[in-house]
């Protein structure tokens, strides 16, 4: 049987060593690092689920807001902006409206060119107030995001998960509503930083002045 001898230079031996040293110590590095980045989506993925949940039953127990029913809350992490919760929402029904309105235009009995009585019901004009509904309504939709602002200010914070420059966000989409479709308002946008909302949480900032820094968009 024949041998065969391989000489390999002490130079050569040196340069596989560091290779190898270097292979290794890469490829311990990046296990940590990987299991850091694991963790951290994992800890966002849990505080994003806790405030869908709570923005489901601020909205499941509104009494301004209909939503088709639970789990109607779908957040999302993004990286460059911050935390997005998105819902779909109308207006309370109808018979659930408080119905104490001022009537301004009553209806009259006149008589016509038969002398036959008949109902009148003067014509608004567009400068004239809207309906007692569409009033109605309007008072509904503010007070509904009366309650999402609050609903930030109270559990905004526990987004730990997020830097202070990142957005936090409530998107609405609204539908089904005489006031949304007189006013064409579809989409509802309300976000705030996450260094105003931790500030307010501190006591730094009072509420009136973290609200003024919350922006709202209608389109």
């Amino acid at each position: 049987m024949l041998r065969r001898t391989i000489t390999v230079s002490p130079l050569r031996c040196a340069t596989l060593l560091a290779v190898a040293l270097l292979v290794g110590a890469a490829a311990g590095s990046s296990h940590p690092a990987h299991a850091q980045d694991d963790a951290k989506e994992r800890k966002m993925a849990r505080q994003v689920g806790v405030l869908e949940k709570i923005l489901d039953q601020v909205l499941i127990d509104s009494p301004n807001f209909v939503v088709p029913g639970r789990n109607n809350t779908r957040g999302i992490f993004l990286d460059e902006f911050g935390v997005l919760l998105t819902y779909e929402a109308s207006l309370v029904d109808k018979d659930k409206f408080d119905w104490n309105f001022d009537f301004d235009f009553k209806p009259q009995i006149k008589e016509d060119e038969n002398g036959n009585q008949v109902i009148v019901i003067p014509k608004r004009s567009e400068e004239d107030s809207p309906s007692p509904v569409r009033r109605g309504e309007a008072r509904l939709y503010e007070r509904g995001k009366v309650e999402i602002r609050e609903m930030l200010l109270d559990y905004g914070d526990t987004m730990t998960g997020l830097g202070d420059n990142h957005w936090l966000a409530v998107a609405a989409y609204l539908k089904d509503s005489d006031y949304f479709i007189d006013e064409r308002i579809s989409r509802l946008v309300i976000k705030v930083k996450m260094r105003d909302l931790r500030s307010y949480a501190a006591g730094k900032i009072d509420e009136e002045t973290v609200l003024s820094r919350f922006v709202e968009e209608e389109y």
